[in-house]
């Protein structure tokens, strides 16, 4: 193998994907529902984003995804929005499905089109301890609570997909989670929380489905902190994503220097560290009018990065 062909791939932009369909067969049943969002890596944001419903004559899912046969024939453009999605497949580096097993089988079928991107599966991929997720297949309802994110319960397409790019966005080491589920990953010296080591954990305790409540109150997933320091005495809770600091880094600085990194907000916090696309845990710091720090400020009280 050569040099050029062990580098990874470059996956700056995301065609993420989901479907509905009018059975699980794709040989009996048909695709009556595409969705999908092309989504910036660098940026963690949504680029564009289209829906489009395919004329069916019966749909024996309707109860699940309460699309009628009768709107999919009412007119619209779906074969111009069909050409414009093949047209966003083109500029993207991979597909995202949260059930790549069951997507990726309705694409060559009429009337979607072959895909010759890699995929990457949200279900399965190796999502950090710290979430508190249960091993395994992991359901969008779950990881969307891990993420602080809102999730309907209107089982359609393009709000599965802009759900899922919304936790993306949340990820804190996005790059490495989907390199993982191409099958590559980061060099082994890598923090212990990132998602190549989760990958290859073997502990009872990784393995160990964990509750809400649990994840809550320990308070010891990282190491212990310094009792002196210029954070000694100050509880901390993250939420939305940093630019210039991963979530493991901010919780070793701030241990470092004495603080407590939390995962919920309660009365014993005392300031509240908000990144971009901020979750539900902004507004409950605020009406107990704890403290507020942008990255800016966190930066600030953390002091220049160790060498």
């Amino acid at each position: 193998m050569t040099a050029a062909a062990a580098q990874p791939p470059s996956l700056e932009t995301l065609l993420i994907l989901d479907l509905e369909t009018t059975g699980f067969s794709p040989e009996k049943h048909r695709c009556i529902e595409l969705g999908a969002v092309l989504f910036s890596v660098s940026l963690r944001t949504t680029l564009s984003q289209v829906s489009m419903l395919f004329p069916v004559d019966q749909n024996p899912a309707q109860r699940i995804n309460r699309i009628s046969p009768e709107a999919s024939q009412r007119p619209q453009p779906w074969q111009q929005t069909l050409e414009l999605f093949q047209v966003m497949a083109q500029h993207a580096d991979a597909a995202v499905a949260h059930n790549v097993g069951f997507d990726r089988r309705w694409f060559g079928r009429p009337p979607l089109p072959r895909l010759t991107l890699p995929w990457v599966c949200t279900c399965t991929a190796p999502w950090p301890s710290h979430l508190g997720l249960r091993p395994g297949r992991v359901s969008l309802k779950d990881l969307a609570r891990a993420h602080e994110v809102q999730i309907g319960e209107a089982h359609r397409a393009l709000a599965d997909c802009a759900a899922l790019a919304r936790i993306l966005a949340r990820c804190d080491d996005l790059e490495a989670l989907l390199l993982s589920g191409l099958g590559w990953s980061k060099p082994q010296t890598q923090d212990k929380t990132s998602l190549a080591s989760c990958r290859g954990s073997t502990t009872k305790q990784a393995r160990r489905p964990r509750t809400r409540m649990q994840e809550c109150s320990d308070a010891n997933h990282h190491k212990t902190p310094s009792p002196t320091g210029p954070l000694a005495g100050k509880t901390f809770v993250l939420t939305g994503a940093l630019s210039s600091l991963s979530r493991a880094e901010v919780h070793q600085r701030i241990e470092a220097a004495g603080g407590i990194v939390r995962n919920c907000v309660s009365r014993k916090t005392t300031h509240l560290v908000a990144g971009f696309n901020p979750g539900s845990k902004l507004d409950k710091a605020r009406s107990l009018g704890l403290a507020i720090l942008d990255e800016d400020g966190l930066l600030k009280c953390l002091g220049p990065r160790p060498i």
